[in-house]
């Protein structure tokens, strides 16, 4: 097995969550850049440097919810919307394309449907070839049913 393969699969290994495989069966690329980062955390963009950024604990705000998850009237709810529907799927605003979720400071819990890149994948993804466009990603391709 070419090194740049089993460097990228023993990566994919280490990542939390369901399996992530790595298909080719279009040339004999080993892998992705080995330098390729998967993201499993919510992390934000500095729009100044092209890195990313920690940020102070004061810059968020939170919610004070009494059912354990947010609803209509929620502070959080009210000020950036809802940034998924209620099976957790994402609602695209043209308007502000920014994922806004709950957060540390919510009194809300994980199962709120306000938090859901903080519940990590779900789901088994395939990394893959394509002929055009090089590398790509996909969970429909394992899972045909979810299509």
């Amino acid at each position: 097995m070419h090194p740049d393969r089993k460097l990228f699969r023993k990566k994919l290994r280490n990542l939390p969550g369901p399996p992530v495989v790595l298909y080719n069966d279009v040339d004999n690329d080993p892998s992705p850049p080995v330098i390729f980062e998967f993201t499993p955390r919510y992390k934000i963009l500095s729009p100044y440097v092209l890195d990313y950024v920690k940020v102070n604990n004061d810059f968020w705000a939170g919610c004070s919810c009494k059912a354990g998850f947010c609803k209509e009237g929620c502070s959080c709810v009210e000020e950036n919307g809802m940034s998924y529907d209620k099976n957790g799927r994402l609602i695209w605003m043209t308007s502000d394309p920014a994922i806004n979720e709950c957060n540390e400071r919510c009194s809300c819990g994980l199962d709120c449907p306000n938090r859901v890149v903080q519940r990590g994948r779900k789901i088994p993804l395939e990394i893959f070839k394509t002929e055009k466009k090089g590398w790509g990603k996909d969970s429909c391709r394992l899972k045909q049913d979810m299509c």
